[in-house]
């Protein structure tokens, strides 16, 4: 009879412990565990104190044991749950959420509910938040930017290892979506616990860096480098503001079509006689603002005639068009004699970047492995950022491109790889918010942009995790959404993988949504959302690296928003897809790896791997695109491919795939796959070295044929490739630079980094050094860099040469409007500041050269060694001479000719060029020269490279440009310690 009574009370209990299981799970209500645990051990008989023990967790509102064995839920594919995501109380999203373990002392707490905007005077005194040890901490309790989540932000952290619970009182207010009412959110009452082992915090997590052993092999590793733990601060990235009137004050860089920049007054126009009109008769017609822009038979060195065929073709392409640009640029392109690695074959053409001088000596070269109709390549620019061997040593570059390579923007990078210094993969992009964006492995973050290129925000993660590089996106309503790292150290693997380090350092990582107050709106860790035993099961990481001190089971390389506004992220080491729930964090599904929720179909490589760059490109159907790097399969191959998913009937069918043509190429790490709006295809292959892969494919929507491939000379690539329509509006000024390393070849080189809006180029010259007056050239912009050749057009531009006379030049880019841009500033001969300097000499000290001459020419002065200078009131018989003896270098007596006003102790004399120079040369750049005591000497006059205040210093080149290279531009060159102050600098 006992036994009976026994049983039945047992099978009672049992109900009961299940029914409050069930409830308690589906409620997350607050665990308390510590009674239930107490009333179990007290229990005399296991079997009773049971369901004794699940019988009080109900009547306490406690999750069941199973909710407490593991810090995360267990995943299992439920479609009703995934059409109706489990609620918190009132609310879809809470965090921390119920249960999380291990958080930091600092953190962010928040709710949202499942209506819509917020009352924000309704969340005033709704948060209780209690520390087990701390006691009550008062905070800000405040809406955030999205008007729908609340948050609660503590005045002071919490303790170490304490468990915290959050009351949220009943009163909260929010729109009903539907009625357009309020309505009233009940209370919610949940725990969570802090406690972060050590280390956690003082531990940088790097991306992963590749190595290379002596076999060439390829491998991966991780670098941990100590930093000090980041303070949690928010970063306001500014709206850009609306466009300014028309000649107001401009704020920023979005008022362009109202007139941003430096408006200047329009140049005169030809007149009878003038230069502009000889070459309008002479030589090639200037087109007028409704028409055709010609093509420049001036600048550059041979244009095809194909060009011209191409841009006459293009009648009514011109305006504000890039894809005309890209395939007149591709005219441009020159083809390669024997200067190519091998690898890239030999009839393979590239961009003739090595012949601008406004590009750094470093600039990347860039290979065109394949063009094919450029009409079909959609329109905008591509990005990308180089990336090498982190054993190499050089500067990254960020670029934007045209389709045909073409450049648009750069920036050179500060660091340097030097010892795994300065490497990081970038993921530099435009968002839709109109700015870029690219990461910063030093200060943990990513820096934004505006289109001016100026920097607006530096965002970086909260809840002291480190930045993670491989990806980070803002959305159109401004909000940023990131991936992020953190060392878990002294953890025993053991217990969960066989052959784990008993004292491993695991990486955790966490995807993060913040507002544009830097506000966390959504937080989602492997920590405490994906099963802890499961990760290591499946992870498909080396195992040398798996069972090592250092793991990277996971490697999480890309994170989006879906369609239906919840979020996928791929993890490389797991080979696995996956869709989170935005409120409640839940996995809806999995697709790939070892537990995946959907079976491949049409794809005989059964699924992918160690994949990049996933993305849900539509939700009715889902289609989700990602690039396939293909590690360990057989062969080891890459590809693009986009799987239509069945959610009914868990299927994942390869709809579309792309392989490298005509050969197969495989990427070890990196790469991309973007769908264009147009349906084109942008693969990035990318690889690490010794692969040497193409970084930008763009496919043909319609026909899936290649329409341009392009790839670094050098042995980089790039982390991603990018293409979007963007506008640069930058405030700098545009570059004019007088080329005089060819001797009398002179080359007057101008371009502006970033403009995109240029729709020609206005030259002007004169011998006011304030103000050059007189129009020599009108030319349509059609690529980076372009330029006069004095030397070519002799005739032409005799009166302005800038050889053996003071000439001062400027140009002015026109808009397509027709309005003039941001002006250049004004260069000066290098005569009127080397050579010139013996020159420089009021009219009242001027000692007339030519008496028996009066109306000698310039070239005739010049032979006598004479300084010519035409005056404005040159009629007038009180007129200084126009012809006149130079200053004397030296007290020796004044002669006439170069080897006497030149003389000077060439011991001390500043080099002007480097050994080899001729004396065209030298004399080109206003230098003295001299063969008296040996081997010729090309020097500066010796008062104007001795530049002792080093703050007057005017830059003559680039951080790091070298001597000899200085030198070469006719410039001085001096070492100096001081911050800011250029080595290589003009002359005085």
């Amino acid at each position: 009879m006992n036994l009976e009574r026994t049983c039945v009370l047992w099978s009672v209990l049992c109900f009961l412990w299940v029914s409050a299981s069930i409830k308690a799970l589906a409620e997350n209500t607050p665990p308390k565990s510590f009674w239930a645990l107490f009333l179990l051990a007290s229990s005399k008989r296991s079997l009773l104190g049971l369901p004794v023990a699940g019988f009080f967790f109900a009547l306490l509102d406690i999750p069941s044991l199973a909710a407490l064995d593991a810090p995360s839920p267990t995943h299992s594919l439920s479609w009703s749950s995934y059409d109706e995501p489990p609620a918190f109380g009132p609310f879809r999203y809470v965090y921390p959420r119920p249960g999380h373990t291990d958080l930091p002392g600092y953190i962010t707490i928040g709710v949202r509910g499942g209506g819509g905007e917020v009352d924000p005077s309704s969340v005033g005194g709704k948060f209780v938040v209690t520390g087990a040890r701390s006691g009550n901490r008062g905070g800000v309790v405040r809406v955030a930017k999205d008007d729908r989540t609340v948050l609660f932000l503590p005045h002071q952290a919490f303790h170490d290892s304490e468990m915290v619970t959050v009351d949220v009182l009943p009163g909260i207010w929010v729109r009903n979506e539907t009625t357009g009412g309020l309505d009233e959110l009940g209370g919610y009452s949940w725990s969570f616990r802090t406690g972060m082992r050590p280390g956690d915090t003082l531990l940088r997590s790097d991306e992963v860096l590749f190595t290379q052993s002596n076999d060439a092999s390829l491998s991966e590793s991780i670098s941990i480098l100590n930093q000090d733990e980041p303070t949690a601060t928010f970063f306001d990235v500014p709206r850009l503001p609306e466009a300014t009137a028309q000649g107001a004050p401009v704020a920023h860089s979005t008022a362009f079509e109202a007139g941003w920049g430096s408006i200047v007054p329009d140049r005169p126009t030809a007149t009878a006689g003038s230069t502009l009109q000889k070459l309008q008769a002479d030589t090639l017609q200037i087109y007028d603002d409704d028409t055709t822009d010609g093509p420049p038979l001036m600048d550059g060195d041979d244009i095809l005639d194909e060009y011209v065929e191409t841009w006459m073709a293009n009648d009514d392409s011109i305006e504000g068009a890039t894809g005309l640009r890209a395939s007149v640029a591709a005219q441009w392109w020159g083809e390669v004699e024997g200067g190519l690695p091998q690898e890239l074959g030999d009839a393979r053409t590239w961009v003739r970047t090595d012949m601008y001088k406004t590009l750094p000596e470093d600039f990347p070269p860039i290979a065109r492995t394949v063009v094919g109709n450029l009409s079909n390549a959609a329109g905008g620019y591509i990005f990308v950022a180089t990336i090498g061997h982190p054993d190499r040593q050089f500067n990254n570059f960020l670029l934007i491109l045209e389709t045909s390579g073409e450049p648009v923007w750069w920036q050179r990078l500060d660091e340097r790889n030097e010892n795994w210094r300065g490497w990081s993969v970038r993921d530099f992009k435009k968002h839709p918010t109109g700015v870029l964006s690219w990461h910063d492995s030093h200060k943990q973050g990513w820096h934004i942009v505006n289109d001016s290129y100026e920097e607006v925000g530096f965002i970086e993660p909260k809840h002291t995790y480190r930045s993670n590089g491989h990806c980070f996106v803002i959305g159109d309503n401004g909000h940023a959404l990131l991936l992020a790292n953190r060392f878990r150290s002294g953890l025993d693997l053991s217990a969960v993988l066989d052959g784990g380090s008993h004292k491993a350092q695991v990486l955790d990582f966490a995807i993060q949504e913040l507002d544009e107050d830097g506000a966390v709106l959504f937080e989602w860790t492997s920590w405490n959302d994906l099963p802890i035993g499961r990760q290591y099961l499946e992870s498909r990481q080396d195992p040398k690296e798996l069972f090592s001190n250092n793991v990277d089971h996971l490697h999480p390389n890309s994170v989006d928003w879906t369609p239906d506004n919840h979020i996928l992220v791929s993890l490389r080491h797991l080979d696995q897809v996956i869709k989170i729930d935005r409120d409640t964090g839940e996995i809806l599904w999995r697709l790939g790896g070892a537990s995946s929720d959907f079976s491949f179909v049409n794809d005989t490589d059964r699924g992918f791997t160690y994949q990049h760059d996933a993305k849900m490109t539509q939700i009715d159907p889902p289609i989700v695109t990602l690039y396939d790097n293909g590690n360990r399969k057989s062969p080891e191959r890459s590809r693009a491919v986009a799987y239509q998913l069945d959610e009914h009937s868990r299927t994942a069918t390869l709809i579309w795939e792309h392989r490298h043509q005509p050969e197969d190429v495989y990427g070890l790490a990196m790469g991309s796959h973007q769908t264009l709006s147009n349906g084109n295809t942008v693969v990035g292959w990318a690889g690490v070295e010794p692969q040497r892969n193409p970084f930008y494919t763009e496919l043909d929507g319609a026909s899936g044929t290649t329409v341009v491939e392009l790839q670094f000379l050098q042995p980089w690539t790039s982390y991603r490739a990018f293409k979007g329509e963007w506008a640069g509006r930058p405030r700098t000024a545009p570059t004019l630079l007088l080329d005089v390393s060819g001797g009398d070849n002179v080359k007057l080189r101008y371009s502006w980094n970033g403009a995109t809006q240029v729709r020609r180029w206005k030259v002007y010259a004169g011998t006011d050094p304030e103000a050059p007056d007189q129009l020599i050239w009108e030319v349509a912009k059609w690529r980076y860099e372009q330029w006069i050749d004095f030397n070519k057009a002799r005739d032409i531009f005799e009166q302005w040469t800038p050889i053996d006379q003071c000439i001062h030049y400027q140009v002015v880019p026109v808009d397509n409007e027709g309005n003039p841009m941001t002006p250049s500033a004004i260069v000066s001969s290098p005569w009127c500041e080397s050579q010139g300097a013996l020159c420089a000499l009021d009219d009242q000290t001027r000692r007339d050269c030519a008496a028996d001459h009066p109306f000698i020419k310039a070239q005739e002065c010049h032979n006598r060694g004479c300084c010519y200078r035409p005056s404005d009131t040159m009629t007038s018989p009180d007129s200084p001479p126009w012809c006149f003896h130079p200053r004397a270098a030296t007290d020796q007596p004044q002669a006439e000719g170069y080897s006497l006003t030149c003389t000077t102790d060439k011991s001390i004399a500043a080099p002007c060029g480097v050994p080899g120079d001729w004396e065209a040369v030298c004399r080109s750049r206003g230098c003295c020269w001299s063969e008296q005591g040996g081997a010729p000497v090309c020097y500066h006059a010796q008062w104007t490279c001795d530049g002792d205040v080093a703050e007057n210093r005017r830059e003559c080149g680039y951080a790091g440009l070298g001597e000899d290279g200085c030198h070469s531009r006719g410039c001085c060159y001096g070492e100096t310690d001081r911050q800011g102050v250029p080595w290589c600098y003009q002359p005085r």
